[in-house]
């Protein structure tokens, strides 16, 4: 469009670290023992940072979908996508974190277990 700009994304956003785990869940989530998958999009900065977290499935939980996203904008670091000429720009990606019960790791499932 000999606009000048740099045409788009070549190079889409590639996880770098950071993770999504049970601790990132308030106490008040867990007591409803939640499971299932939270689908979202992601908006990655220039600097790899989540800019952005949109719930694309629930998991059925509005507080563990609230939770998940709150989590990868606070942890996840991404490398940012890059423009034709090299540069970063922001960038959309599709992720899910799905929420499996696990005997002595979940905490609401440790507090099941000590009552039977």
């Amino acid at each position: 469009t000999r606009g000048g700009g740099g045409g788009g994304v070549a190079a889409s956003p590639r996880y770098r670290s950071g993770s999504i785990e049970w601790r990132d869940v308030p106490d008040r989530v867990l007591a409803q023992q939640p499971r299932g998958t939270v689908r979202f999009r992601l908006l990655i900065g220039r600097d790899g940072r989540v800019r952005d977290c949109r719930v694309t499935g629930s998991s059925g939980y509005p507080g563990l979908d609230a939770a998940t996203c709150a989590a990868a904008i606070r942890r996840l670091r991404w490398i940012p996508a890059r423009d034709t000429a090299g540069r970063p720009v922001e960038a959309w990606v599709p992720g899910s974190n799905e929420w499996i019960p696990r005997p002595g790791v979940d905490r609401w499932q440790e507090v099941e277990e000590i009552r039977n």
